[in-house]
């Protein structure tokens, strides 16, 4: 018997609805609401996501969206399943939440001490769930569409052509510093910047700050951001994804769909990095681990490892750990 589910995310960013992550790009927090709603409702789930901005009442993909000032009505029906992502206020408003089930679901570092009250915390990672030390907390991990890269088909590989798919400010100048030593050894080698603020609806001036330095952009080229099926096809193009970032990662999405694309990825050892990149090279030495990816047989082991890796972290999966992860609740 399907269960109702409300998704609560945090209202900030840009303006969404189960559309966007087909047409617009979108942080990963937002798709990742949108794709698990998705997977729910192919697995005939009954699924309900509240959105800030000029959301337009309606279903898509058979998720049924509000806008956040309908929350005050959705508060007032009978829920079997809500989950609040991000938002942590949301687990404890006015009055109770009629649900039978009420998680909240974490894609964040902690900031402080935070008091949650839900019948589960759920986080991204092992690193995630340790950095927040809840106990008795779940992990469910992000997710992939596998079927964004497998209907691109077969393409051409560019073997000179890097990416970048991150926010800006999760280490882009210290990439494309270390880009221009690699370059001494392979100059025909292009970094193409395709993450940018705007998937999170920041000014531009927001990134400015932590874009590379005049004297680093040699063969760097910046790109507009793109919608996910859009870039899922620069990701099949491209040779590797470099990210040597610093961030804490709690999982990065951007790393497992260019492991779904079969893109090896080149990055730091940091955060859930080492949890969540099975098809690539995990190193403070770049310009060595360059080195190995001109293998062909390596690049290809790779490629191998990492699509495998995608295909055991699918958002129908992802859907089926949700739903376990409720019903275990339910039959408690």
């Amino acid at each position: 018997m399907s269960k109702r589910w409300l998704f609560i995310p945090l209202p900030a960013g840009k303006p969404w609805n189960g559309a966007t992550p087909h047409t617009e790009p979108l942080g990963g927090s937002e798709a990742s609401v949108a794709f698990t709603a998705q997977a729910l409702a192919r697995a005939g789930e009954d699924v309900t996501v509240v959105s800030h901005g000029t959301v337009t009442p309606g279903a898509y993909y058979k998720v049924h969206y509000f806008p956040t000032n309908n929350l005050g009505d959705l508060l007032d029906q009978t829920w079997d399943v809500v989950v609040v992502s991000r938002w942590v206020e949301a687990t404890t408003p006015p009055k109770p939440w009629k649900t039978r089930v009420l998680f909240f679901w974490s894609h964040d570092m902690p900031q402080g001490r935070v008091h949650v009250t839900a019948h589960k915390a759920v986080f991204l990672s092992e690193y995630h769930k340790a950095a927040w030390g809840i106990p008795d907390s779940i992990i469910i991990g992000d997710g992939v569409e596998l079927d964004m890269f497998d209907n691109i088909g077969d393409v051409e590989r560019n073997p000179m052509k890097v990416l970048w798919v991150s926010n800006p400010d999760r280490g882009l100048p210290l990439a494309a510093n270390i880009f221009q030593k690699v370059r001494k050894r392979w100059p025909d080698l292009e970094l193409h910047v395709f993450g940018r603020s705007s998937v999170y609806g920041w000014d531009a001036a927001t990134e400015s700050p932590f874009l590379p330095r005049r004297g680093d952009m040699q063969n760097v080229f910046m790109h507009e951001a793109l919608p996910r099926y859009s870039l899922a096809a620069e990701l099949k193009t491209a040779w590797c994804v470099f990210y040597p970032t610093w961030w804490p990662e709690t999982y990065c999405m951007a790393t497992l769909e260019a492991q779904a694309a079969g893109t090896p990825v080149i990055c730091s050892p940091n955060g859930a990095l080492p949890e969540t990149v099975k098809g690539g090279i995990l190193t403070y030495d770049y310009l060595n681990a360059f080195s190995q990816l001109r293998n062909v047989r390596r690049w290809h082991k790779m490629s191998e490892a990492g699509y495998e890796w995608a295909k055991l972290n699918t958002w129908d999966i992802r859907a089926a750990e949700w739903n376990k992860a409720a019903e275990d609740i339910i039959n408690a």
